[in-house]
């Protein structure tokens, strides 16, 4: 009974650490000009896993560029990603794979999305920026 609630003691310490782990990663981020990514939006999709918006800008507009909805948290400062999703104004059907590591209010994403259906068609991302 002793080892089943030290068991349980320990779970629950674990799934505190991951739920503050994400809510670490939330917030905006803003890379510089000149990145093909200029704006990261991510919000907590569960405790484990984060929804990251990758965005441009054209004019003064942010327009979203993917949405990776289950980027998964590895560690307090790392996210892998490894999911399939689209590209904006694009129908194929997208293989994003990528990493983001994050120190204290800045984050580095760096991956790519390669089109299922034609493995020639790779689009690369990646952004530097702080919240």
């Amino acid at each position: 009974m002793k080892k089943f609630l030290f068991a349980l003691v320990v779970l629950a310490i674990a799934f505190q650490g991951c739920k503050k782990d994400a809510d670490n990663w939330v917030g905006t981020y803003n890379g510089q000009s000149g990145q093909n990514i200029q704006r990261v939006i991510i919000s907590k999709a569960s405790n484990s896993t984060l929804k990251v918006e990758l965005q441009s800008v054209l004019g003064s507009l942010y327009l979203t560029y993917a949405v990776i909805d289950a980027a998964k948290i590895t560690s307090a400062t790392n996210v892998e990603v490894d999911e399939d999703g689209q590209l904006a104004g694009d129908p194929a059907t997208y293989k994003f794979k990528g990493t983001a590591t994050r120190n204290g209010n800045s984050i580095s994403i760096l991956g790519s999305a390669t089109n299922k259906n034609n493995a020639s068609d790779v689009k690369y991302y990646s952004f530097n920026g702080t919240k």
